[in-house]
């Protein structure tokens, strides 16, 4: 095996930075998730703050209870770590006068799609949020992203830290990824359209920090050495499993519409707007986040939350031939955001 030199994320210089979110995209196996989970319980066992795990779904999060310190916890000789229901418990070899253990509460688990259940449970010293997996890979084809899903962190955070007490529990958001592509919805937020360089970023006035490792020994090793790593080598998927490449698949689909589209129809859902446009001379379709004033809609909700089903029904043969553009090069999209947004929004209504 090569020498370990470089080979893992260091979290050191990243939580240095104190940024209230950091985004951190990397290479599949870099140790990003392990590093963060030490950093946690460090944390617990010096100052007794306590984290979150995020799930998007209540099934992920089983998964991720299961088994959760059995690999970092030995990094920690002397304390024994337990998953009960849906919080995590360390004993640091405290008993009471008669003999039992004092387990301490050093995490929760929770899922995005149970918020209202969420808002209910009481948190205490909260400052630590982590939601690994955060980047879809793409080629996971039984995952979306949820509706306003941006949204939908900032009620967890809300839900689960008291930042107007003490400034030590100012709550911290940590998303972790891999690079597989720029079509996610933090990129989306932070305005970000191109495949970013190695470093650390700021966005929305230092809100956002996007850390973006440089390739590292790990890389090399993994693409040499591993099986896995030796089947995708010199492939697209390869780039991004091996080398933190971003994948390029959806560069030619991105383009703002001419001047000479004519726009046909513009479909609501869920507070977003996608406008059709049609373009005679190219024969393709143009969809934007705005519609005309005056212009023809299709509300395909009712508000924020019910699917508006006669008028979906009604129109899904064209909306699907709509949908089966993209396949013959016949869709494009003012940003990989929009795209993103889109097709979610696709997804939900069937019409995949």
């Amino acid at each position: 095996m090569s020498s370990k030199k470089n080979q893992f994320f260091e979290w050191g210089p990243v939580l240095s930075r104190q940024a209230p979110i950091t985004m951190v995209v990397g290479a599949r196996g870099l140790g990003k998730t392990y590093g963060l989970r030490k950093a946690c319980i460090e944390q617990f066992l010096k100052k007794g703050v306590c984290f979150v795990e995020v799930s998007r779904f209540k099934s992920e999060q089983k998964q991720v209870q299961r088994g959760y310190f059995d690999r970092v916890g030995q990094e920690f000789p002397g304390v024994e770590f337990e998953v009960r229901g849906s919080e995590g418990f360390v004993w640091r070899g405290k008993t009471t006068e008669k003999g039992k253990k004092i387990w301490e509460r050093i995490c929760y688990f929770v899922s995005l799609t149970e918020l209202q259940t969420t808002k209910k449970r009481t948190f205490d010293r909260v400052k630590n949020i982590l939601f690994d997996e955060a980047v879809i890979d793409r080629s996971d084809r039984f995952h979306r992203y949820l509706p306003n899903e941006w949204e939908l962190l900032a009620g967890l955070i809300d839900s689960c830290s008291r930042e107007r007490g003490d400034s030590e529990l100012h709550p911290q958001l940590f998303l972790l990824g891999n690079a597989v592509d720029l079509s996610n919805p933090f990129f989306q937020r932070i305005g970000l359209m191109e495949a970013p360089q190695t470093g650390y970023h700021w966005y929305l006035k230092k809100l956002f920090l996007l850390v973006v490792p440089e390739a590292s020994e790990y890389s090399r090793s993994k693409e040499e050495e591993t099986l896995a790593g030796r089947m995708l080598a010199g492939t697209a998927a390869g780039q991004a499993a091996n080398w933190n490449t971003f994948s390029t698949e959806f560069d030619g689909v991105i383009a703002q519409k001419p001047s000479s589209a004519r726009f046909e129809v513009g479909l609501l859902w869920k507070g977003e707007e996608f406008g059709l446009w049609f373009d005679d001379h190219e024969g393709r379709y143009y969809v934007t986040s705005k519609i005309p004033r005056g212009g023809k809609t299709l509300a395909l909700s009712i508000g924020q939350v019910a699917v508006n089903i006669p008028l979906v029904q009604k129109n899904a043969s064209f909306l699907k031939s709509i949908v089966s553009l993209a396949s013959i090069d016949g869709l494009r999209f003012e940003s990989l955001g929009l795209r993103s947004q889109f097709f979610t929004a696709c997804g939900l209504l069937n019409l995949l």
